[in-house]
């Protein structure tokens, strides 16, 4: 939309999937990274399931300026159902993967938050090869600073620098979520829990939410279902929040002013 509300273009996903409008990039020549939704009939009397069970994975696509499919990543190609807990693939409908955010990195790849997983994953753009993954099952990092699992059901899931992710995590201490920093490193595959931030008292959101990096090691958070939004210093110190109770918020950003040019994201 502009800023006076009209729609001046719509995004979808190429092959007829229905589109996952968790999230989505928007490239300056007009391309766009989109999340779709792929549902495969699947027998898993084998891994402890039913038969005919209808699994539902995202995939993830990369549109061209003039509608053309450049790229389609399914994790049915790359993924296994054995990835999900056991107790969440045990009904007639399964929500393998359940992405939720979209990130480029700073080489160009990119970095796919998958809430069912407790994963984040980065996949290369030209391949569709799997990079790595960090968190879940199949977690292929070392963490410090911070238990096991170091975060599940997250949301959110931002690049603030070059080998630093900030996150929400929901559900990795199941009485607190909260807003979390990790630098890690590609090559040893390590990650560092850098900040954390919860409020007080704690607050739970099983789903929803968002963290936003800011200029001085600042970032906005929202914590879904709760109905708070925070913006928080480096060192913790709440510094601005919405009055009252907003609703559910599944994600909030500062963005430069529409109307005041001269207020932006450094305030």
């Amino acid at each position: 939309m502009d800023p006076l509300g009209s729609v001046v273009r719509t995004f979808g996903c190429a092959g007829g999937l229905p589109a996952r409008f968790h999230d989505l990039i928007s490239e300056t020549d007009g391309g766009y990274w989109i999340l779709c939704d792929e549902t495969r009939l699947m027998d898993l009397t084998a891994v402890g399931g039913l038969a005919n069970v209808r699994v539902t994975g995202t995939v993830v696509q990369h549109i061209g300026p003039a509608g053309e499919l450049l790229l389609h990543w399914s994790p049915f190609d790359h993924f296994a159902i054995t990835d999900l807990e056991l107790a969440s693939r045990v009904g007639n409908g399964v929500n393998w993967t359940h992405g939720n955010s979209l990130a480029l990195d700073s080489d160009g790849n990119l970095i796919v938050s998958f809430r069912s997983l407790g994963e984040i994953t980065k996949i290369d753009v030209r391949s569709g090869a799997v990079i790595w993954r960090m968190g879940g099952l199949r977690n292929q990092f070392a963490f410090s600073g911070t238990t096991v699992p170091p975060f599940a059901r997250q949301h959110g899931v931002r690049l603030a620098a070059p080998g630093v992710l900030v996150l929400l995590d929901n559900l990795g201490d199941p009485a607190a979520s909260r807003a979390e920093r990790y630098a890690f490193s590609e090559a040893d595959r390590s990650a560092q829990l850098e900040q954390s931030y919860g409020p007080s008292p704690a607050v739970v959101t099983p789903i929803g939410g968002s963290v936003q990096p800011l200029p001085g090691g600042r970032f906005l958070v929202t914590f879904g279902t709760m109905g708070r939004v925070q913006e928080v210093d480096a060192t913790g110190r709440v510094t601005w929040e919405i009055g009252g109770n907003p609703g559910y918020v599944f994600r909030a950003q500062r963005i430069r002013s529409l109307y005041n040019p001269g207020l932006d994201l450094t305030r």
